[in-house]
């Protein structure tokens, strides 16, 4: 009798998770964190790398048959910005959408992705990660525990809260932000105070005229909604953007090395998918900003050839130096210029 009841109250025991999962004895999905400094999505709509990472999170769950699942963090609320390449190397952090030139006090070629004069088009950056060029940056951030996922370039302009500045001569005098080392040194070349600090902190940082000006993605004056608080903003000759920035979505390494193949291709398979989408909304994003600032009332006043010109020329010597830098740093400058030339012969 008291073996009997042993038997049926170890069947009970098995069958609790049988019924917890519909009859059958499944394993709860596996969770990765992914963590990124944009606001999350409103209704579909935001900044689009928020909306990149939302849309990956869930074409992961529908290829790996809810078996894998991708919880987005937006806004920093899980970790902050320039914590994130450590956290990934480590492990400590499953996934980002990244701001590269964030991390080049640790990685000094890291600077070369948000680098005026590097890429001149989003097409150019594009064809740059689609050559011999890609495979140098993804083995950059092999070698520090990091894996590509998704290509993202972003057109970055500048815009300022009180005066409209053309050329880098103007900026003698101001205080400007920039996103990473080789822009700032620009604004330094060329009198400026220098600023620094992430995206997530420039609406209140312009808000209490703190700093002038700022060069950032059209993306990050529209969902941070900078252009309460500029008065002018630049659009180049070359489809808007004074400089085209990384902004990747990547995962640690030795968090991919440890899922299963299945778990692997469902987030290959996501990754291809975003691509094209990815591609196609940094292209329009340029022109589809500018249409939303104008009617907020900001003065987005075109550059001549001359004056974008006279940026790139000031970002010259810049792009030279960092091509010394190292082997890794002279291929992407090699490679990116390549690139330029067939996208605009």
């Amino acid at each position: 009798m008291k073996r009997s009841i042993l038997k049926t109250a170890a069947l009970a025991a098995l069958a609790a998770p049988m019924i917890a999962f519909g009859g059958s004895a499944l394993a709860a999905p596996k969770v990765l964190k992914l963590a990124h400094q944009w606001s999350a999505p409103q209704n579909g709509h935001g900044d689009d790398r928020s909306v990149l990472a939302a849309k990956f999170a869930k074409l992961v769950d529908k290829y790996s048959n809810d078996n894998l699942k991708v919880q987005v963090y937006p806004g920093n609320s899980l970790i902050k910005p320039r914590q994130q390449w450590d956290a990934l190397k480590s492990g400590a952090l499953d996934m980002a959408v990244i701001v590269p030139s964030y991390f080049s006090g640790k990685v000094t070629e890291l600077r070369g992705f948000n680098m005026m004069g590097l890429l001149d088009s989003n097409a150019a950056a594009y064809k740059f990660d689609h050559g011999q060029g890609g495979t140098v940056v993804k083995n950059l951030y092999k070698k520090h525990g990091i894996k590509m996922l998704v290509w993202v370039w972003m057109p970055e302009t500048v815009g300022y809260r009180k005066d409209k500045v053309p050329t880098p001569s103007g900026l003698k005098g101001m205080r400007m932000r920039g996103p990473g080392p080789a822009i700032e040194k620009i604004y330094a070349n060329n009198g400026a105070g220098v600023v620094s600090m992430p995206s997530s902190d420039l609406y209140s940082a312009l808000q209490t005229g703190a700093i002038d000006g700022a060069i950032t993605t059209f993306s990050s004056m529209h969902s941070y909604k900078l252009y309460e608080h500029l008065k002018y903003v630049a659009e180049s000759p070359t489809h808007g953007g004074l400089i085209y920035a990384a902004a990747p979505l990547v995962m640690s390494n030795s968090v991919w090395k440890g899922l299963n193949q299945a778990q692997q291709q469902a987030i290959m398979k996501a990754a291809k998918k975003m691509q094209p989408w990815v591609k196609k909304r940094t292209d329009e994003e340029a022109t589809r900003n500018i249409a939303f600032f104008k009617k907020q009332g900001v003065d987005v006043f075109q550059l001549t050839p001359a004056q974008f010109q006279d940026w790139m020329k000031a970002a010259k010597p810049i792009v030279n130096h960092y091509a010394t830098l190292s082997k890794t740093a002279a291929k992407i400058v090699k490679y990116a210029r390549q690139a330029n030339k067939s996208v605009n012969q």
